[in-house]
């Protein structure tokens, strides 16, 4: 059923982006979306590229409490992760992944190259279900530890990537 979600959704995301360009997810984002299966449920995640290695990050809430985690993309591809680093006063976890996966980029010097309101997506897999869905939103505010976004609360998004719309890249 999964995969028929994911299938579903990526031929849904091409039509799209022929009938409505303003769609900020291209497909490379979208193979980046992860899902995360626990004993405890499910949640998002996103493979990401950063100091020369790729990751699986998420919130260290959707992954704490399972005794057992399994880590897909949207087309069911089982990722082979290595051990959790868990930064819990962040809620913030990553794990690097084995192999090869399609990765986003990380925008770096953040908040020399952001704007207040500039237009940023969360691109989000609501209740891990791997329907991905994105919510528009803008910077609203830039620190030297974090970024604010106006984005409204999707039950199930935790662990989703916040991306630079004009880029794709991950804040």
């Amino acid at each position: 059923q999964l995969k028929t979600h994911a299938c579903c959704w990526l031929a849904a995301l091409f039509l799209m982006q022929a009938v409505c360009p303003s769609l900020a997810l291209d497909a490379g984002a979208m193979q980046s979306m992860v899902i995360i299966e626990g004993d405890q449920g499910r949640g998002s995640g996103f493979i990401v590229r950063m100091e020369g290695r790729v990751y699986v990050v998420t919130n260290a809430h959707v992954v704490q409490g399972n005794r057992k985690l399994s880590f897909k993309t949207l087309n069911n591809k089982e990722l082979e992760m290595g051990p959790l680093e868990i930064a819990d006063a962040a809620d913030l976890v990553r794990a690097a992944v084995k192999g090869n996966a399609p990765a986003l980029e990380m925008l770096q010097n953040t908040e020399l190259k952001l704007q207040i309101g500039e237009e940023v997506v969360v691109a989000g897999n609501s209740e891990g279900e791997g329907v991905v869905r994105e919510i528009p939103c803008k910077v609203v505010g830039i620190g030297p530890d974090r970024i604010e976004v106006d984005a409204s609360f999707v039950m199930g998004n935790s662990g989703s990537p916040i991306l630079r719309k004009a880029t794709n890249e991950v804040i």
